[in-house]
């Protein structure tokens, strides 16, 4: 069962937000507490070493916080009056034990980008390596009544089951996910190639964990837009001769998402 600890700036929000607890059925919530922003990110890196896996949080402490540790954090930027409306819409997106989808792969790659596109989240996005150093979660709607989570694991490199980057934190994110969506810039826009990246990636998962470099996979040819066809149909014969399935996009131009 998920560990939630919800961290509000007043004690009207707290007495709001205690009662809707009770509607969080699948998950253990730690606490709904009224904390002052001094003490925001301390009480955050004690609930991280409690085993919390995500903390809701407002404003400026939601800032800190994030800047801080490395749980997944849902920002919520309401006033008091609409924190219960918020936190009910929450529910689904806390519900860290649905079905699950992890994308992973090099830094700038477009991770955050189609994170952004086909969920409700806004990750941080700027043309630099490691602009996401915490889990971003959003829920990627099927239809009225199907959904699932996706998250954006950050973090993975070449070195990362040895520590190396956000290392051994991250890769224990991944070991949540049932499916990887393994993304990599076809492109290779930055020097780059994708199938020794794709390469890199899933040496480390090897490395941390048998059990995880097992995990269905599906690659992502991201920045399609920007690759020449040698280059995408270079990386679409890799994928066939390792039976790996494989989606050609651009999650800048949205090519490829909408159907």
């Amino acid at each position: 069962m998920a560990k939630v600890a919800v961290l509000v700036p007043n004690q009207e929000l707290e007495l709001i937000a205690q009662p809707l607890t009770e509607e969080f059925s699948s998950l253990q919530v730690m606490e709904v507490k009224y904390i002052r922003t001094a003490y925001a990110v301390q009480r955050a890196r004690e609930l991280e070493q409690q085993g919390c896996d995500l903390i809701v949080a407002r404003g400026v402490q939601a800032r800190l916080i994030k800047r801080s540790v490395r749980i997944p954090l849902v920002e919520i930027t309401v006033t008091p009056q609409e924190l219960a409306s918020v936190m009910l819409d929450l529910k689904e997106e806390l519900e860290l034990d649905c079905p699950r989808i992890g994308l992973i792969g090099f830094p700038n790659v477009g991770k955050s980008t189609l994170l952004s596109r086909v969920t409700n989240a806004e990750p941080k996005i700027a043309n630099y390596h490691f602009t996401t150093l915490s889990p971003v979660l959003g829920v990627v709607r099927v239809d009225d009544e199907a959904s699932f989570v996706a998250a954006d694991i950050p973090g993975i490199i070449e070195g990362a089951s040895e520590g190396v980057g956000l290392g051994h934190d991250f890769l224990r994110h991944v070991e949540r996910c049932r499916l990887l969506l393994h993304v990599v810039d076809v492109s290779g826009s930055e020097g780059r190639d994708p199938i020794e990246d794709f390469k890199l990636i899933n040496k480390e998962l090897v490395n941390f964990s048998l059990e995880l470099s097992q995990r269905p996979q599906i690659a992502i040819a991201n920045k399609a837009d920007i690759a020449t066809q040698e280059q995408i149909d270079t990386f679409k014969a890799f994928c066939h001769e390792q039976g790996i399935q494989l989606f050609v996009i651009s999650a800048a131009t949205r090519q490829g998402l909408d159907n």
